[in-house]
């Protein structure tokens, strides 16, 4: 009964990420369960660029800004519904920005093994990894174009 109710809290955070779209509700269920609950104070680094990404974050409630080292200033505010840190979900990865939290910020967190372990079992699992993968390529692309366009136009001061 508890993983129903979880499952109606959370199941719509699952089915708001794109890679997640072709899982059954089944293990969408099991996935729900190794989802660990996560609340940030504000100016809380939640992940630091450079370190060993072990977790990815999906953002229920609050802020939180990403910055890197190569662009002055914030270059992305992540909010409800936005997640985070999923090529970790693949391989080990090494953070590429921090992210830190502008506000109160409530996370669920889900790492490789839940996933796998989940998935493994799925008859989606080669297509999630494939999803995954092009959503990784996605978004690293649009990452690419982004510090492209801050380092041609910088911010004025």
């Amino acid at each position: 009964m508890s993983v129903e109710i979880a499952f109606h809290i959370n199941g719509a955070k699952l089915n708001s990420i794109p890679f997640l779209k072709c899982c059954d509700d089944a293990t969408k269920l099991l996935l729900v369960t190794f989802l660990q609950p996560r609340v940030f104070i504000p100016s809380e680094c939640v992940v630091k660029e450079g370190e060993r990404g072990s977790v990815m974050h999906i953002i229920q409630r609050g802020a939180l800004e990403v910055t890197c080292s190569q662009v002055e200033g914030p270059i992305r505010i992540l909010s409800s519904g936005d997640f985070f840190g999923a090529s970790c979900l693949l391989e080990s990865t090494t953070n590429r920005a921090t992210v830190t939290a502008v506000d109160y910020c409530d996370c669920f967190t889900l790492d490789k093994e839940d996933f796998n372990e989940v998935i493994d079992g799925s008859p989606a699992a080669q297509t999630m990894r494939v999803n995954l993968a092009n959503s990784i390529m996605e978004s690293q692309a649009s990452n690419k174009r982004a510090f492209q366009n801050i380092s041609r136009y910088p911010k004025c001061t």
